[in-house]
């Protein structure tokens, strides 16, 4: 952290190199210079055609006291498809023009074949329990892909001006994941327009699926993979406000029970299911951080009452649906998303544990970070937390620091923090 800077508090405008703690391990992180830094951001989470439903939501808000009060949005995947049409206009016309345009957009779309198809074909391209490993097998036998994009880069186009979010006075950061390193890189409105483009498009770019997209020699992929939900972004870029809108409930819908490989449909839930686990416990890995460092930051959140189904249903019907729940009772108000998710604030936040293994050095800690990461998946959801396995590499001090640094139960299920 930048000298004399202390622990748990927002750095300054321009600040020096920053210390980040992962799941993955520990990086440097180069903060960046923002002088006109905003109050107040909409961070939008990403979730397919569920994004109808933050429409409905962004037009709940501009009936309340946080009418055209943002003036920084971020969003991944689908969220920043909206993030990205909301930022083509000022941040005084937010809810005048740009959400009523932007429900408007949403009706425009037809079904699933708006966005994405068959390679070399018209039909749709279902995401289901086997679509990754033939998606695999097809790119290994044929250098090809299963899905293209076509549609989308078309919709896009029409949809998003990039000239119009550069000269709007709103900023905008959107995620995108490079294949070479495996971090999250933001671009955001001053970046040039072949790349804020290009980015808008690889945050929802769903690898093996369809191809990753290349920028400067470097190829990006769906943005959700590291960041599905950007609050920390926002907050890095200054923001003291953060109204997030998510796609999911904040307990994870679990199948009704362990799949035979007959049960297809069963096996296609199982595998949905793994993949919100693995968003969420990136989910909850950066609001841990979030709330540590930017303890004074408010954290609202509107979250679906009820799961909004599947991320590929594009059909007029279930967009309008979604949208309408999003306007009407089917979103929660959640004031304090870290007290929700029962995370602590500032130095409460972060186990003194965490940041011994922070001063005894980087790899270290990233060894045993991992290892932690390993034994949690073995972890038994009991009421109590017992170990089922350990991985021979752990010993019993680390896995009593692995317990204190980071396992929480929510609601049913174990989370890794």
């Amino acid at each position: 952290r930048q000298v004399g800077a202390p622990l748990g508090r927002p750095m300054p405008a321009c600040s020096g190199w920053v210390l980040h703690l992962r799941t993955v391990g520990l990086f440097l992180l180069a903060s960046e210079c923002n002088a006109g830094r905003p109050k107040t951001a909409v961070v939008l989470q990403g979730g397919g055609a569920k994004g109808a439903f933050q429409a409905g939501v962004l037009r709940s808000i501009c009936h309340t006291e946080y009418a055209d009060s943002w003036s920084l949005l971020a969003g991944t995947s689908i969220g920043a498809l909206n993030a990205a049409y909301l930022a083509q206009f000022k941040p005084s016309e937010q809810c005048s023009h740009a959400v009523p345009a932007l429900e408007r957009a949403w009706s425009s779309i037809n079904s699933s074949t708006d966005l994405m198809v068959r390679t070399g074909d018209t039909t749709p391209c279902e995401l289901n329990s086997g679509i990754w490993v033939l998606a695999d097998l097809q790119y290994q036998n044929t250098g090809g892909f299963t899905c293209e994009m076509r549609p989308a880069l078309k919709l896009y186009s029409r949809l998003v001006d990039v000239e119009k979010i550069r000269t709007s006075g709103m900023a905008l950061g959107v995620p995108a994941v490079s294949l070479e390193s495996g971090l999250a890189r933001y671009f955001n409105e001053t970046a040039s327009s072949d790349e804020l483009f290009k980015g808008l498009v690889a945050s929802g770019t769903l690898v093996p699926m369809v191809a990753p997209v290349e920028i400067a020699g470097e190829r990006f992929m769906d943005g959700g993979v590291r960041a599905n939900l950007p609050i920390l972004h926002a907050l890095e870029r200054g923001a003291e406000r953060v109204l997030a809108i998510l796609l999911n409930p904040l307990e994870l819908e679990r199948p009704a029970q362990f799949p035979r490989p007959d049960q297809s449909d069963q096996l296609k839930q199982r595998f949905l299911f793994l993949l919100d686990v693995f968003y969420d416990a990136e989910f909850m890995s950066d609001m841990r951080e979030a709330c540590y460092r930017f303890p004074s930051a408010e954290i609202l959140a509107y979250v679906p009452k009820e799961p909004l189904g599947r991320m590929l249903d594009f059909s007029r019907a279930t967009l309008a649906e979604r949208l309408q729940r999003g306007t009407s009772s089917g979103a929660r108000f959640v004031p304090d998303l870290c007290s929700e998710l029962g995370l602590a604030r500032g130095a409460g936040g972060m186990p003194a544990e965490a940041w011994l293994l922070v001063a005894s050095g980087a790899a270290a800690a990233a060894s045993v970070l991992a290892a932690c990461r390993l034994a949690a998946s073995r972890c038994a959801k009991s009421a109590a937390l017992q170990w089922q396995a350990v991985p021979q590499a752990v010993s019993e001090d680390d896995l009593e620091l692995c317990e204190t640094v980071g396992h929480r139960r929510s609601k049913g299920r174990v989370i890794e923090d």
